[in-house]
This record gives C-alpha cells, structure tokens and sequence, in this order.
C-alpha cells in the first residue's frame, strides 16, 4: 500500500519544502496563487490568515490529537512524503457442521437439519500499533446457528400439505482494528 505522510521537518513544525523556489525577503513563498496549487503553497494561521514566515508552524499549535496520531503513523520510506507498507494480514477460521435426517413412513415425510458455524477473522491490532494506516477494519468473531425442520403429508397423488418451521441466531459482529484502549 502507497500512502503520503508528513515527513520529520513537518512534525516538527518546518514545512519549507511546500514552497520548492524558495522564499522572498520577508519570508514568504512568492509563487501566485495558481502556481501555490501544483507547485508550492505558503501555509497560513487557519485562525487569522496571517502567513506563517518561512512556512514554520509552532509545534506548540499542533492540536493534541494530532500529536497522539502522528505516534502511529510511520515517517516517508520513500520519495517526498510517499510511505510504502504491507497492509494486514489476513487469518480465518472457520469451523462448520451440518446434522440432517430424514424419515419416510407412507405418506408422511419428516426432514430436520442443524447448521453451526463459527467464523473468526481477528483484526491485526500489531500492524496498527507500528502504523495506524495499516489499521484492518475487517476482523469478525460471529457464531450462527441454524434449525429448520419440514414435515410433508401426501393426502393424494395430487395434493399435499407441507409445514416448515425454522429458526436462526446470531451472536457476534465486528471487530475494531484500532490499536487504542
């Protein structure tokens, strides 16, 4: 999996490499606003507007979730800000039996089946821990049980009368992937 990430300078507040031609004398990123979108942007105080120089953001205004997630998010391994990664891995197990019986005697027709499966896919919470955007969205731990029974009675060659009577449960559900608490 590809992602793009903030490099060790933007955790620590110096995102200079937004604006590659450099800055002017007062320490702004000179690019106009339609070069700043495909080439460099100058990085402004969301609260007033007001430019920060040199592209230099106090780290003491990084919000503390952000702090907390930056934690679990790996630095670049590659180009830029380009973080390359196995995604989860993927274990199943799924255990499964089936009971059936029949039983004919003269014109009635008695049948029964039980179903049980239990299927168990943990997330992977230890890739989460090294890098939350490995984090697998996809565990489950569900049991199902299932009972049906069918009696048929042939009055006639041409007519019958069937009764069904079935029943299903489910326990269990999805399991988070997140690595906290």
């Amino acid at each position: 999996m590809i992602a793009q990430v903030p490099t060790a300078d933007e955790r620590n507040g110096d995102f200079s490499d937004l604006c590659p031609g450099g800055f002017d004398a007062s320490g702004l990123c000179p690019q106009p606003p339609e070069v700043q979108q495909s080439h460099g942007a100058q990085v402004v105080d969301p609260a007033t507007g007001i430019p920060f120089l040199r592209n230099q953001v106090p780290v003491g205004m990084f919000s503390a979730p952000s702090q907390f997630f930056l934690q679990y998010i790996p630095l670049p391994n590659g180009p830029g800000h380009q973080l390359t990664f196995a995604g989860p891995s993927v274990v199943q197990n799924d255990d499964q039996w089936l009971a059936k019986s029949d039983w004919i005697h003269g014109k009635h027709q008695l049948s029964g089946s039980f179903f049980w499966t239990r299927f168990n896919e943990p997330p992977d919470i230890a890739s989460a821990k090294r890098n939350i955007l490995a984090a697998d969205g996809n565990g489950n731990a569900v049991t199902v049980k299932n009972l049906s029974l069918n009696h048929t009675y042939s009055l006639s060659p041409t007519l019958l009368f069937n009764t069904w009577f079935c029943w299903d449960s489910q326990t269990g559900g999805s399991l988070s992937g997140a690595p906290f608490g």
